[in-house]
């Protein structure tokens, strides 16, 4: 049994009793990650301030997943969205929990190519400044952000195959 103790925006933080003690458990719905190779080469990333640690951070796009939406199509949507670019390949590179300890969230990265440009079209609330960063740079860059980070090591490992 469980009894919700808070319902944000975003998340909602659930209590239960795991037998012994009380427990709490975030509730969120997932989001995505996408490193999106350009035609010439180029890693696109994105810089932004990040409310919760009150700092900005060079990251790959990324975003919530809309209620029933296939994280797939998130992705290439949260792309154009905040980029400017249309994939036309994308590839699943795997889901990850980020905190289970306490948390549901899960993010599932993707690996986009064939890109197209197009228009820009941030959310109301979104400030953000697109970055493009050569490839072989990338990959010897340590990123601050946990999911830009694995997501970096992995399409090393692809692309490099």
């Amino acid at each position: 049994m469980s009894t919700l103790k808070y319902k944000g925006i975003i998340v909602e933080v659930h209590q239960k009793h795991n037998g012994v003690h009380p427990i709490e458990q975030v509730k969120h719905p997932g989001g995505v990650c996408v490193a999106a190779l350009t035609p010439h080469g180029t890693l696109l990333f994105v810089k932004q301030h990040r409310f919760g640690i009150e700092k900005d951070l060079l990251e790959f796009p990324a975003g919530l997943i809309e209620p029933h939406e296939d994280p797939q199509l998130t992705a290439i949507r949260e792309l154009e969205e905040e980029t400017g670019y249309l994939a036309k390949t994308i590839h699943d590179l795997g889901r990850f929990y980020l905190s289970p300890g306490y948390s549901n969230e899960v993010i599932h990265l993707y690996y986009a190519h064939d890109l197209v440009k197009t228009k820009q079209n941030l959310d109301p609330f979104e400030s953000l400044e697109v970055i493009e960063i050569p490839y072989e740079e990338a990959l010897n860059l340590q990123f601050e952000d946990i999911k830009t980070e694995l997501l970096i090591q992995k399409i090393g490992k692809l692309i490099k195959k």
